[in-house]
């Protein structure tokens, strides 16, 4: 049964004035130093449709998110578990914290989401998988025990990092790539240059990077004329970039990445095959966030024989050098997706004290407290993945991190 697949993309920037989650929605935007984009890519094997939709947020509360996912699901024809919402993690983006989003900003946002993903699924045609990798890396790691400028200044050069770059490329039947999802394991920037202005950050840079190369390819036939980068953000919440503090050092890394995925483009091989799935597995917890229901639901998609694990939290590289060490197919682990319910450190690595209020609605709560709620979180991702469980040692920590 042939695959198909539709791309569409829409300018998401906020109006000037609108809360910054680099400032905690204290600092109102001033300025827009580059545009946000949304950008969504619909598949259809003619048993399930999928829908992966990327924006240039730092997150997007569950309350916010699940209700755009029901929308789209309806507008395209598939089930609420079959959307997959990713923020690639801005700083520089609108606050969706607990003092709220422009309600104005908010209503366009939605209605543009999901427009462009009903317009994806409007202009499907035949398509093939592939998949690649190669060796990147823009960040170091950074004890998560810290606060604000102090977590982004100080590099750990004994802690773990993802040094890789992944991509999904999308081909269309004549071969021309017509859109190209790539994932890295790295936080946002502090660029204090950008100061109070809107940015996608380095993942924005990335992006541009990208379709200027795809320009310049449309000539030689290799890639579609539109073609489309989507950016899935990796577990990266305790790694940093290493170049920050000016735009240039910023972009340079987006340089970097963007490169790294055309280079993993290339690398690619062995077409996947049309099956497509898609669920979720709720994880239950031991109370991380004071008075909310302790709870996690993992989103999971198979695109062939390529695994997407996407995570509403901001999750600790260790679990996805673990995850992907243990699987033999390819994984690819997102961070920010379809909700946030707080950062997803190693047990070892958390900060005390953990719990946050039930006021904050979960915001920069730490999801894992304990060995307990670690191990539930793998073995969930191991069972999804169907990878054996016999043996699961603690993650060890990170050294100068921890309580």
């Amino acid at each position: 049964m042939p695959l198909y697949a539709g791309v569409c993309e829409t300018d998401i920037t906020p109006p000037i004035g609108v809360r910054l989650t680099e400032h905690g929605g204290e600092r109102r935007s001033t300025a827009v130093h580059d545009p946000l984009y949304a950008r969504a890519l619909v598949l259809d094997n003619g048993l399930e449709r999928l829908a992966i939709v990327v924006a240039d947020l730092n997150c997007m509360p569950t309350p916010v998110a699940d209700p755009i996912r029901a929308e789209i699901a309806a507008g395209i024809g598939t089930r609420r578990e079959a959307v997959l919402i990713c923020c690639s993690g801005t700083l520089y983006g609108p606050d969706f914290g607990p003092v709220g989003c422009d309600a104005a900003y908010l209503d366009i946002l939605k209605r543009k989401i999901v427009g462009i993903t009903v317009q994806a699924a409007g202009a499907l045609e035949a398509v093939y998988l592939t998949y690649g990798e190669t060796s990147a890396q823009i960040g170091i790691s950074s004890p998560p025990g810290l606060s604000g400028a102090n977590e982004r200044a100080k590099a750990n050069f004994a802690g773990p990092v993802a040094p890789i770059a992944q991509a999904i490329c999308v081909n269309g039947a004549d071969g021309k790539l017509l859109a190209l999802l790539f994932s890295h394991a790295c936080a946002g920037s502090d660029v204090s240059e950008i100061g109070s202005s809107i940015s996608a950050d380095w993942p924005g840079a990335a992006c541009e990077r990208l379709k200027a190369r795809f320009r310049n390819e449309e000539a030689d036939g290799g890639v579609r004329e539109g073609a489309l980068p989507l950016f899935l953000a990796g577990c990266g919440a305790d790694v940093r970039p290493i170049r920050q503090g000016s735009w240039e050092l910023v972009r340079s890394s987006g340089v970097q990445i963007g490169d790294a995925a055309h280079a993993a483009r290339w690398n690619a091989h062995g077409r996947q095959d049309e099956s497509l799935m898609a669920g979720e597995t709720v994880v239950q917890l031991s109370g991380a966030i004071v008075g909310v229901g302790a709870s996690l639901a993992i989103s999971w998609m198979h695109l062939g024989g390529i695994r997407l694990l996407a995570f509403p939290a901001e999750m600790s590289v260790k679990f996805q050098i673990d995850i992907s060490a243990r699987c033999s197919l390819p994984v690819i682990c997102v961070s920010h997706a379809n909700g946030y319910a707080g950062r997803g450190l190693a047990a070892s690595d958390c900060p005390s004290p953990a719990p946050k209020d039930a006021a904050t609605d979960g915001f920069q709560a730490e999801l894992v407290t304990n060995a307990m709620d670690e191990e539930a979180i793998r073995l969930a991702a191991y069972r999804i993945l169907g990878i054996g469980s016999e043996e699961i040692a603690p993650f060890p920590p990170t050294p100068g991190c921890g309580r």
